[in-house]
C-alpha cells in the first residue's frame, strides 16, 4: 500500500543522528524561508517540492 500522507510518514521512526544539541536537526527551507525538522520525513520531502508553500503552524 502507497501512504501519499504527510503526517504518516512524519510518524515513522526517524533513522538519523541523535544530535546533543537539538538545533542541529533542523534546516531552513531555501524556497519557502520556513524551518523544519530534518526528523520528520513527510516535511523533508514537502520542503523539497518545487513552488510549496509554508506548512500550517499548529
Amino acid at each position: 500500500m502507497i501512504h501519499d500522507d504527510r503526517e504518516w510518514r512524519n510518524a515513522l521512526r526517524s533513522e538519523g543522528p541523535d544530535y546533543e544539541d537539538e538545533s542541529r536537526h533542523f534546516a531552513v527551507c531555501e524556497d519557502c524561508g520556513q524551518a523544519f525538522d530534518r526528523r520528520r520525513l513527510g516535511d523533508v520531502i514537502h520542503h523539497q517540492q518545487p513552488g510549496h508553500e509554508p506548512l500550517p503552524v499548529s
